[in-house]
């Protein structure tokens, strides 16, 4: 029988290597679309967080899933929530954020869940039950905080 996590790892490069040459085709499109979301940001959080799943779904071509923000507060330290908390399922998004996040923060995780909900999307079904392995989930996760990153400009492509 073949490993579910070798038989995924292409496709998850493959996904990964598509999204950066999709974000990067059009650079001014991905200014324009953070400089958009600092300006939400300062406004409202929740507006800012919507509006960049909504303009990654269209820009990869997915349906627009439902987005929404979970303030958490169980998770403190030293007074500050941690923002790196998130989950997806199908056809929705939610990212738990403290009020006190910085807008590139909360730009990363949007973007670190959104990569998931690309990944479930375009990898198939069969890629849900090789996603169980802890191998699959960081490999996977390593990759999304990457796109995190270029998403946020905190790193060149």
């Amino acid at each position: 029988m073949e490993d579910p996590v070798l038989a995924y790892a292409p496709v998850l490069v493959k996904v990964y290597s598509d999204a950066v040459t999709k974000l990067f085709s059009r650079p001014s499109r991905l200014a324009g679309m953070r400089a958009r979301f600092l300006r939400m940001f300062e406004v409202d959080m929740d507006m800012a967080a919507r509006y960049l799943i909504w303009e990654l779904s269209d820009m990869f071509s997915l349906p627009r899933p439902r987005a929404y923000l979970v303030r958490d507060r169980r998770f403190r330290l030293w007074g500050l929530v941690i923002a790196r908390l998130g989950w997806y399922s199908r056809r929705e998004i939610g990212v738990s954020v403290s009020a006190a996040s910085d807008p590139y923060g909360l730009m990363e995780t949007v973007a670190h869940e959104f990569f998931h909900y690309l990944v479930e999307s375009k990898a198939g079904s069969g890629y849900r039950r090789a996603r169980r392995h802890w191998l699959a989930r960081s490999v996977e996760d390593a990759l999304a905080e990457r796109f995190a990153r270029l998403v946020s400009g905190r790193c060149g492509p």
